[in-house]
């Protein structure tokens, strides 16, 4: 086969190439827009409690129970409403447009929009502690 052969197939198959190239395109912009939108974030978050100021002389003779309590009221913490608040007005969430339209779309007794915020980011944020330190 000479080059001008392989050049002749490959102008002979444009046509079909084109056609599978702009329904791959088609394809996946229909699907991006009919899914759902999703955002999945993962954090792996040591605890030092070395540095804690009233732990630093203690923490080697604490018992498991002790370093399970102290990681529990750290879980505790992370999942207040006093930090999801903070959240939202770090990232001025409700000062987004389409976050005040689906507030005013909502359905339910919510003081303000922050108060819809910070139950939506609560409902959906999970904790998980490993008991692999202690």
């Amino acid at each position: 086969m000479s080059i001008q052969q392989f050049l002749l197939a490959l102008r002979a198959r444009f046509g079909v190439f084109s056609i599978v190239l702009v329904a791959t395109v088609l394809a996946a912009t229909v699907t991006s827009f009919l899914l759902p939108k999703s955002y999945r974030a993962t954090v792996s978050l040591m605890v030092d409690a070395k540095n804690e100021q009233s732990l630093s002389n203690v923490l080697p003779l604490m018992l498991p129970q002790e370093k399970l309590s102290y990681l529990q009221t750290q879980l505790d913490i992370i999942t207040s409403k006093r930090v999801a608040r903070k959240v939202v007005q770090d990232l001025k969430l409700a000062e987004n447009p389409a976050t005040r339209a689906a507030f005013e779309k909502a359905a339910g007794d919510y003081g303000s929009i922050e108060d819809w915020l910070v139950e939506g980011l609560l409902s959906r944020l999970k904790v998980e502690t490993s008991q692999a330190a202690l």
